[in-house]
């Protein structure tokens, strides 16, 4: 269990404030580049939906990450994460998705 809430607060700021934001691009971008969309195809589809990502991102993780870093025990939190991950994953593979489908 995380020592106090601002060591937990220091991890999900570092967390959502450099991990997410740089994670994202490098998901949608691998994605769009295994359907065989081109460079700028794949950069031009990345600015389509990085916002709503990102946003649905913050709706979802911080709350996570504060509960994991502060409450759950260090045995646990791999196991909270990945469940998560899963569904947020789902939802980003599907996101990317509707773009090379519209277009």
């Amino acid at each position: 269990v995380g020592k106090t809430s601002g060591a937990a607060l220091k991890m999900t700021l570092l967390d959502q404030g450099l991990f997410a934001p740089s994670f994202m691009p490098v998901f949608l971008s691998t994605n769009f580049a295994l359907t065989g969309l081109g460079f700028s195809d794949i950069m031009q589809r990345v600015s389509d939906v990085y916002i709503d990502v990102l946003k649905t991102n913050y709706s979802i993780w911080p709350a996570v990450q504060l509960c994991n870093f502060y409450i759950i025990p260090l045995q646990y939190r791999i196991l909270v994460v990945q469940t998560v991950a899963l569904g947020f994953n789902t939802y980003l593979a599907w996101k990317s998705n509707q773009t090379v489908v519209k277009q």
